[in-house]
């Protein structure tokens, strides 16, 4: 199945530059963004290179659930 590119991989390439540092990304995502990123569903991401947390979940105004999402790059599995 290919994986498309969206603007969370393309966030995830920019944050790949900086190893081991936090970065929020600046839209509201689906609480399921971070397993999501942690399992490599995203276009150039691998499963275990991103470390990501959601934070601050609450009901959006169009009744889903959101948050603010947070990542780092530690790496790919040796």
């Amino acid at each position: 199945v290919a994986r498309s590119v969206s603007p969370i991989a393309v966030w995830l390439h920019a944050i790949r530059e900086h190893p081991g540092e936090w970065f929020r990304f600046p839209d509201l995502v689906s609480p399921s963004t971070a397993t999501n990123i942690k399992r490599g569903a995203y276009a150039g991401a691998a499963t275990g290179e991103f470390e990501a947390k959601c934070r601050g979940i609450h009901v959006g105004p169009d009744g889903r659930k959101v948050c603010t999402l947070y990542a780092r790059y530690v790496g790919g599995q040796s």
